[in-house]
Parts: structure tokens; sequence; C-alpha cells
């Protein structure tokens, strides 16, 4: 892996996390993004899940090693495992169940700062397609709260915003925004 983040060419390898509460679609996001399907229904995620696609970014390869970690408290006893070490980070709510999954997210991003403190932050609020268009605050309130460099709102059924948060994560880690 090439370590010239600034520099045109090369190749690269980035972990990244989707986190957050259970059933908020960070599975359903990732299936959207790596193989552009979206499933009514997923099976919960058990531990962690782990699927990655690779791009190009300004003539760079990036290869996203993307992973799913589970929202339920049974495994926050190993969770802080799956954390380390991540270059991105997805913390994801659901805009149809705000509380208690956008209220959640502060325990998310504690774990977060802990495990991979100098991580990248996008702040997923994903359903849009299905949810009544409001939010718990305002974008900067959100960034500002949560740490996040980004928010997004997303879709997994239509695709709406996915491809671009992702595409923004890589810039991000590259140092191009």
């Amino acid at each position: 892996m090439s370590k010239n983040k600034k520099g045109k060419g090369g190749k690269f390898a980035f972990k990244l996390l989707l986190v957050g509460e259970p059933e908020v679609g960070k599975t359903s996001l990732i299936k959207r993004y790596v193989d552009n399907f979206f499933q009514e229904g997923y099976q919960i995620t058990l531990g962690v899940d782990f699927l990655s696609k690779t791009v190009s970014i300004d003539d760079r390869d990036i290869t996203f090693q993307i992973w799913d970690v589970a929202g339920q408290s049974g495994f926050t006893n190993f969770r802080h495992l799956y954390l380390k070490k991540a270059h991105g980070v997805f913390l994801v709510f659901d805009l149809t169940r705000i509380d208690p999954t956008y209220e959640k997210l502060d325990r998310w991003r504690a774990d977060i700062k802990e495990q991979s403190p100098n991580a990248k932050v996008i702040i997923l609020g994903n359903k849009e397609d299905i949810a009544e268009g409001k939010l718990p605050a305002d974008k900067d309130a959100i960034l500002e709260r949560f740490g996040g460099e980004e928010f997004f709102e997303t879709s997994a059924k239509t695709g709406s915003r996915v491809q671009e948060a992702f595409l923004q994560m890589g810039q991000l880690i590259l140092g191009e925004k």
C-alpha cells in the first residue's frame, strides 16, 4: 500500500466501520454500496460482518474494507476489538426512529474516540425515503454534537446519497476534503 496520500496514483486499503443501533439499516447501506442491491428484512448482524469494494478516486485504487458492527448490547464486550484502527466511521441512525437511534449515537461516538481517535466520521440519517423529513437538529448541530466531518440523509432502499457518502469518506481519508 502506498503511503503517499497526496500524490496521484497508488493503491490504498482503508478500514471503514458502520456503527449504530440495531435496525438502522447498516447492512442495507453496505449491500447497496457494494452490490447495488436492496432486500427487505435482512437478518440481524451477529458480532460483525465484513465486505470489501475497490474503487478509483483520482487515479488511486482504494479498497474499502467495510465492517458492519452489530448494534445489539449483547456484543458490547467484544465491540472494542472491531473498532480499533478504523480509518473512517459512519455513525448511522434511523430517520424514522430518531428516539432512540439518534440519541444513542453519543455512546457509539465515545467508543470510536477511544478505539480509533483519528478516524474520519460521517453521520448518516438513513431511511430518508420513508421519513417525514424532520431532522433531530440542524446539520451543523448534528456535526458539532458527534464530531463529524459530514452529514448525509440516505436511503439504502432507493440508493439515495449512498455512493456520495462513501466517495466523500474516501476523499476525507485521502485528505482531499
